[in-house]
């Protein structure tokens, strides 16, 4: 999916894209939100209204949704909505599916973090 031609166009969807932007990530331009996609996503994954989160599924699609869990942020789901996404997308069947959430760890040796991601 070209994220970026849909958001430069001027559709419905590009400017329901920054409206949802606004919405959810109101500290940054919607232009500068939605520049870094998983990260939107996962707000809205979180955050989301059962309107919004549907409008994200139908419109953008579930593959889109399933990516952003591939390679979360860290930091930005929570315990609930990130079991609710593995299921409803139907990439689990069983809470042993579900791997743990994302978690920024400290190196001892050193002042830098390193980032656990899940692996799929």
């Amino acid at each position: 999916m070209n994220v970026q031609k849909i958001i430069d166009q001027h559709t419905s969807k590009g400017m329901h894209l920054k409206y949802l932007a606004r919405k959810y990530i109101w500290w940054k331009t919607p232009d500068l939100a939605l520049s870094d996609w998983h990260h939107f996503l996962a707000q809205i994954m979180t955050l989301g209204t059962i309107e919004d989160c549907g409008w994200v599924m139908k419109n953008l699609g579930e593959d889109e949704l399933k990516k952003v869990l591939y390679h979360p942020p860290i930091g930005v789901f929570n315990s609930r909505s990130w079991h609710y996404w593995h299921y409803k997308l139907g990439l689990a069947q069983k809470e042993a599916d579900i791997p743990p959430l994302p978690q920024r760890s400290f190196n001892e040796n050193s002042h830098e973090t390193e980032d656990t991601q899940s692996t799929l």
